[in-house]
């Protein structure tokens, strides 16, 4: 009887090129995607070295999160736009341009188009490769020179990775959404990391009951959340959701014969009863409450009705260190309640907030009130494709009505404008801290967008829809 596999080692053996005794396996990737940010020094790369691309029809590329008015008018933002949209056309590699409409952030961009397909290797040099893994791919971040490296030879050196299985038990109650389940998650991810126990040698594979409820935004914002966790990688296995979303998409296999015979291919990319895990982590949904992020990573995260915690002496060094950081940076002190902390802007979108559903879910809250006279509130589309259908369905009306801005596809930015030096941000993204003075805190499309209404935090349980 043969020996019981995991997802992972079934698309490792389906990818495995090369191993060698004392080498490192040299594994095929059948998709790169590219940004203008990360996607640049790859082709200087591989110019400098004198070597071409192999497989230019296996590369896709698009603008990412360039797109806001002013940045684009910067110098240096419309060098990298112009670099990656000349290289694509030299090396005739598909590239979704500003006013394309199925220009947007690479993660929702590549599962909406059926780039990403059940069993396959996927890279990218832009953080969050993982989103992918929703759709049942082992997809990783790569740096410039593997980048180089998969151009150049549609492969790449790497070890394997070990595999974590995170079974998630039970439903999630009202109120509590696939984004506060990933912030569960990094809580974990922390708690493991103050046992200096850290995850960078593993792929998340999510299980269990909540895990097969979530619809395919949930899932995508899961495993795109993942990657705040230090672990390599996340993957839910395909099932009929994962076929139904799949059907009819560009790059899929055609409907009818072939289409089935790519089903019937995809189910087999599934762990084997009785695989052998190489740790288990169980978490119970039915504990998941709406959750916001206090400090400089979303593993600094409290549900909406805790107060911000005391640093505890028991962690190790760094975890302590980086504790204190937290409170320095956002302000914040221990025993603060998170429902009494005021925002200065609110921002809905990006890879983990900007899809349909998220947008769709956002509106349900806004529709019939007005945004806080104190807060700047942004509506960003995660892609032209998501613009377009929200627009269809009245989404942008209902955010423009209550003083929200609507903004374009894949853009991620704050202006200056939009919240005082320092100001605190209600997002469905972290990553202001990193291009902006903003603080963030990370909350759900659903939170972020209550409190652009109401001034702070507030706890969606409790919300009055009208």
């Amino acid at each position: 009887m043969p020996t019981p596999k995991t997802i992972l080692d079934k698309i490792w053996d389906a990818h495995l090129v090369q191993s060698a005794d004392g080498a490192v396996p040299l594994v095929y990737i059948d998709y790169q995607l590219l940004t203008e940010v990360a996607g640049p020094q790859a082709f200087e790369r591989l110019r400098s070295d004198g070597r071409d691309i192999w497989r230019p029809d296996r590369t896709i590329a698009t603008i990412d999160r360039n797109v806001s008015a002013k940045a684009a008018k910067t110098p240096e933002v419309e060098k990298q736009i112009q670099s990656l949209v000349d290289n694509c056309r030299e090396k005739c590699i598909g590239c979704f341009g500003i006013g394309n409409v199925n220009q947007g952030l690479i993660y929702v961009v590549a599962p909406e188009q059926g780039i990403v397909q059940p069993g396959m290797t996927i890279v990218s040099g832009a953080l969050h490769a993982s989103t992918c893994g929703a759709l049942g791919a082992l997809a990783l971040e790569v740096n410039a020179k593997e980048s180089e490296c998969v151009l150049a030879a549609q492969s790449m050196p790497m070890v394997k990775p070990k595999l974590m299985e995170i079974r998630v038990n039970g439903a999630l109650p009202p109120g509590s959404s696939a984004k506060d389940l990933a912030m569960a998650v990094l809580i974990k991810a922390f708690d493991l990391m103050r046992q200096d126990e850290l995850l960078d040698q593993y792929v998340i594979e999510y299980t269990g009951e909540a895990i097969r409820t979530l619809n395919m935004t949930g899932r995508l914002t899961l495993c795109n959340m993942t990657s705040y966790s230090g672990a390599l990688s996340a993957i839910i296995a395909p099932d009929e959701l994962t076929f139904k979303y799949l059907k009819g998409r560009p790059h899929c296999p055609m409907l009818g014969r072939e289409f089935d015979a790519a089903v019937t291919k995809w189910k087999s990319f599934r762990s084997d009863d009785g695989c052998a895990y190489d740790k288990t982590i169980q978490i119970d949904a039915s504990e998941i409450k709406p959750t916001v992020s206090w400090g400089i990573a979303p593993g600094f995260s409290l549900s909406i009705d805790d107060c911000i915690p005391l640093t505890d002496e028991h962690l190790n060094d760094f975890c302590h260190h980086l504790m204190h950081k937290a409170l320095k940076f956002m302000g914040f002190s221990p025993l603060w309640n998170m429902t009494d902390i005021a925002v200065d802007c609110a921002f809905i979108g990006s890879s983990a907030g900007g899809r349909l559903g998220d947008l769709r879910a956002a509106a349900k809250v806004v529709k019939g009130y007005k945004c806080n006279p104190n807060v700047t509130a942004v509506v960003s589309p995660g892609s032209g494709i998501v613009k377009m259908k929200a627009e269809a369905a009245g989404l942008d009306k209902i955010f423009l009505d209550a003083g929200f801005r609507w903004g374009e596809p894949g853009s991620s930015n704050i202006e200056l404008e939009d919240a005082p030096t320092n100001g605190i941000c209600a997002s469905t993204s972290s990553e202001f801290q990193i291009c902006s003075g903003v603080r963030t805190c990370l909350v759900s499309p659903a939170m972020a967008a209550a409190a652009a209404i109401t001034g702070k935090f507030t706890d969606i349980r409790n919300w009055e829809y009208r």
